[in-house]
């Protein structure tokens, strides 16, 4: 509480001009003693206990420094403030700029539809589909096991069963002979509480690891 008095005061005691001044002069100093990547990182370990000033902050990073994770960053945060369009906008806007780098933006339109489930009872129907689509999306566009873990895991915590079936029968190849992968792929299909599947799940990844003969009648 005292924290957020302190910056308060602060805030009451200068100008508006002179704050965005600063900012910006920060944002400066920022991509000038931080290495690419380095910003990135930095920013994502702050506390935004002002959206407000984060949001101007991003914003003006954004015009010297543009990068996927930086412009997906200030979408989520317009999306922490409740100002959807404004997020879906600043997305929108990047795609032009980023369009050999989906994954970033992608995973920034994830947070804010996820956002929007969770604040929207009206409308949870509509959002969870084009929440299905875009993770489908990740996972196609990238090819990459940690992408399907990740997906798997989003969808896990909405309570998305019959989706993490879809991913699991559609995507499971992508773990190749990664063990780690196998092991999880088969936790979450037991998680389904659809025994049958998880059974034909078992099958599949032992036939791939020779641990049953491929021509068995399993």
């Amino acid at each position: 509480m005292e924290q957020k008095s302190n910056q308060y005061v602060l805030i009451k005691s200068f100008p508006i001009k002179e704050i965005l001044g600063f900012v910006v002069l920060f944002a400066g100093l920022f991509i000038f003693l931080f290495p690419q990547g380095e910003l990135e990182k930095r920013i994502f370990q702050e506390e935004n206990s002002n959206l407000d000033l984060s949001i101007v902050y991003l914003k003006n990073i954004s015009k010297i420094y543009k990068t996927p994770e930086i412009v997906g960053a200030l979408a989520i945060r317009y999306a922490m403030k409740g100002d959807y369009s404004k997020a879906y906008e600043t997305i929108n806007e990047s795609k032009k700029f980023f369009s050999y780098d989906k994954k970033n933006l992608l995973i920034a339109e994830y947070t804010i539809l996820k956002n929007m489930y969770f604040s929207n009872q009206e409308q949870k129907k509509e959002i969870i589909e084009k929440i299905e689509r875009l993770l489908e999306n990740l996972v196609s566009t990238t090819k990459d096991s940690d992408d399907l873990f990740w997906a798997i895991k989003e969808s896990k915590t909405l309570g998305r069963y019959a989706f993490v079936k879809y991913l699991i029968q559609k995507y499971m190849y992508l773990c190749n002979d990664d063990t780690e992968c196998d092991s999880f792929i088969l936790k979450s299909a037991l998680a389904t509480g659809d025994s049958e599947f998880a059974s034909q799940i078992a099958i599949k990844i032992a036939k791939k690891r020779g641990i049953i003969n491929v021509d068995s009648n399993f």
